[in-house]
Parts: C-alpha cells; structure tokens; sequence
C-alpha cells in the first residue's frame, strides 16, 4: 500500500507539474538512452580490450607483422581498425606508420565523442524547461491573486506548486545528466589516452626507410 500511495503522489505531481513535464520526461527518455548507447560505445573491450593488446604485445614483429594482423582482423575493436593501418604500413614499407595511424585516429575519436554534446544539451533543455514551467506556475499564481485576491491561500497554491515541481524535476533531469556527461567525457579521454600507449608501443619509433618498429 505504501508504494503503491508514492507511485500515486508521483503521478499526482507529474500532472499538477502541467505540459511542460511531458517535454521533462522526453529529455529524461533521451538522455538515458544516450548514456546507455555511449557507456556501451566506450566499454574497454570495444575501444582496448586487454586480450588483444597482451596478443599485439607478444607477437608484433615488423619484419613479420602476418601474425598481429591476424590477431587484428579477429577484433572489431577500435585498437584492431587503428593497429590494422598501422600495420598494413609496415608491410607495405611505408615511412613513420604511427602518422598513418593518427589519419584514421581523428574519424574514431570523433566516434567516441559522438552524442556527448547532444548528452549536454539535453542537460540544458532539461534545466531551462524547469524554468520555463516555473514561470508560467508563478504567472498562474499571479493571475489567480489578481482575480481573487490573496484571502485564500489554496486558490494560488496550484499555480506555486506546478512552479515548484517543475523546477525540481527540471533540476533532477539535468543534474545527472550533466554528471554522466562527465563521466563519459572522463572514460573517452581514458580510452584514448590508453589508444596512444599501445599505438605508440607497436609504431611510435620507425626506423630506416622500411618503417621498422620497434615495439
């Protein structure tokens, strides 16, 4: 009976809240499905899966790169696209492979980043739709008091309320919405920075007009 009066009173809220609640739970839908989507985007074995960079580790050899490559062509990991450049230009005898590597390096990163800045902007929306609600309760309360008067305290209490809980609804969509956004932000930056170690273990020294590396 308990749950079932909080589920009452939160349904009560969502509606006293007025429309702009529904534009509220829109951005909630939208931002919790972006979280999902990126935190299963960045997932270490989907951008540097352990496994993989122990095998590169082991078995890159530039004078013989067949086996790594084998290994690479196994993964649909980010490490595997990048490491495959790199080292399909070690084979070939291309000169300083890591700046091949960094070409293709800008197109995954703008992947990993992507819907972060939508992620914040639905923080924004969120905040300012609490805001937006918040006036026009105030607006109600007003207009209510200039029609009756301020004898009774019940005829404003509506247009206060809905200022009230959209406020704090637009505050409880947009605050962790931006801290995810942190979160996520930080994990890209780890990854990438993970990236650039093993990148630069296997290609970051070229030697001689072969490409050799040195890992």
């Amino acid at each position: 009976m308990e749950l079932n009066g909080i589920a009452h009173t939160l349904s009560g809220w969502y509606h006293l809240g007025g429309p702009v609640m529904h534009g509220l739970a829109l951005c909630s839908l939208a931002a919790t499905t972006l979280v999902l989507e990126r935190a299963w985007v960045l997932r270490r074995a989907a951008v540097v899966p352990r496994r993989l960079v122990r095998e590169l580790v082991a078995v890159w050899d530039p004078a013989s790169p067949s086996a790594a490559l084998a290994r690479c062509e196994r993964s649909s990991s980010v490490l595997a696209r990048l490491s495959h450049i790199g080292i399909l230009a070690v084979e070939r005898g291309k000169e300083r492979p890591l700046e091949r590597v960094e070409e293709s390096a800008d197109a995954e990163l703008r992947l990993l980043r992507r819907n972060l800045p939508l992620l914040a902007a639905l923080a924004n929306i969120a905040t300012m739709l609490g805001l937006f609600g918040t006036v026009l309760g105030m607006i109600q309360a007003f207009e209510l008091i200039a029609e009756v008067g301020v004898g009774d305290a019940k005829v404003v209490a509506g247009g206060i309320f809905q200022a009230l809980v959209t406020t704090a609804a637009g505050l409880g969509v947009g605050i962790p919405t931006l801290l995810f956004h942190a979160i996520l932000r930080r994990r890209v930056d780890d990854r990438v920075l993970q990236l650039e170690a093993v990148l630069d273990r296997l290609f970051g020294e070229a030697r001689g007009c072969g490409g050799m590396v040195s890992p």
